[in-house]
């Protein structure tokens, strides 16, 4: 599905090396990912159940405001619409 919608067959992420581009640039953008995902997994780790609670809640409430006011439906379509001319502006076809 990865390759269709983004039209890549590996998930990853591309470190350009350009010669032009100076080394402690790429070294910094390295470094840069690598201290994101460090602090997004110390963040989710430091959730406690009661956090994790209250964010469940917010969940199910936004979850069930959006079924009883029928916008479920509008974002099911507005999903399948955007998936489909993604895939169609690849040129799959």
């Amino acid at each position: 599905m990865h390759e269709v919608i983004m039209g890549q067959s590996e998930i990853g992420i591309d470190v350009d090396l350009d010669p032009d581009t100076p080394w402690w640039q790429t070294l910094l953008k390295v470094l840069l990912v690598v201290a994101a995902a460090v602090a997004v997994v110390a963040l989710i780790v430091t959730f406690t159940p009661a956090t994790l609670s209250i964010i469940w809640g917010a969940v199910k409430t936004a979850g069930t405001f959006l079924a009883a006011t029928g916008l479920t439906s509008v974002i099911a379509v507005g999903g399948t619409v955007a998936a489909a001319s993604s895939l169609l502006a690849s040129r799959i076809f």
